[in-house]
């Protein structure tokens, strides 16, 4: 295999190389078609997860227009459920996997070995299925809060949500060290699932453009209203020094099941920062 150009192995500024980039990001994070003809290596890979923002601003705003059009035909109750599932749908349950995974690894054992072998494991545990229903009944019943107040609002909310926990996923991924030396998720033919993305940090510039995608939806939220953004921001950070105190304490890194619990733990905690405020 030949080795990477320059731009591909830094991240660089060229326009072709930034588009499989964020394609790769789509491609791997969702079940949405992307081009024919976008390159695809572990490399691209690696460097897409700047983009993995971008994914969010995709994932949300879908789930949002779902929620507005909804609304006109049914109560609100109702109307939040396809929203959701447009977002389940949209990304295939990947993060919502990790999660459950890590609610049966976390769950059922101390041992980082133990705890990685669990969630390796494809069959879903007693500690998985209720995590995984509270969480989801915690998103559901703080959207209708939300959407209770404002539609519209609510539709920002679940836009800024979704960007803002991948960055928040992303940013866990910058400060720990990948869990390698514990071969965790390794695929049938041996390959690791998440390697690509933690054979290199970011750069400073590369974690900038992630950020760079939240700021718009934070503005706009800003302006709509201020202390639900800064709220929803601060529930993020939050999110983020917990998950790294918690993993490098429990596993001393983190693996692609964490990352997707990340992800989910902070979009309900942009929901229930959201439902707290408007209340």
């Amino acid at each position: 295999m030949s080795s990477p150009s320059r731009d591909e192995s830094s991240g660089g500024g060229s326009t072709g190389r930034h588009w499989d980039f964020f394609w790769s990001a789509i491609m791997f994070y969702t079940r949405l078609p992307v081009p024919a003809g976008v390159r695809h290596s572990d490399e691209i890979l690696n460097r897409s997860r700047q983009y993995f923002p971008a994914v969010g601003v995709i994932v949300g705003g879908i789930a949002a227009t779902v929620l507005l059009g909804a609304q006109w035909l049914f109560t609100i109750g109702i109307a939040v459920v396809p929203s959701m599932a447009a977002s389940v749908l949209v990304t295939g349950a990947f993060h919502e996997d990790g999660l459950a995974d890590s609610f049966d690894g976390f769950g059922a054992s101390r041992d980082p070995q133990r705890i990685l072998q669990i969630m390796k494991d494809s069959r879903v545990g007693s500690f998985g299925l209720v995590g995984m229903v509270l969480v989801l009944l915690l998103k559901y019943s703080s959207l209708v809060t939300v959407t209770g107040f404002s539609v519209s609002t609510a539709a920002i909310v679940i836009v800024n949500a979704h960007t803002l926990s991948r960055l928040a996923a992303s940013t866990v991924a910058d400060f720990l060290p990948y869990a390698r030396a514990l071969d965790v998720e390794t695929s049938a033919d041996g390959s690791s699932k998440i390697k690509p993305i933690a054979d290199h940090p970011l750069t400073g510039g590369q974690r900038l453009m992630g950020v760079a995608w939240a700021v718009p939806g934070v503005a706009v939220l800003a302006v709509v209203d201020p202390l639900v953004a800064a709220v929803m921001v601060g529930v993020m950070i939050a999110v983020v020094l917990a998950a790294v105190r918690y993993l490098r304490a429990r596993l001393g890194g983190y693996t692609g099941d964490c990352l997707g619990a990340t992800q989910q733990l902070a979009e309900v905690g942009g929901y229930l920062a959201a439902a707290a405020v408007l209340v």
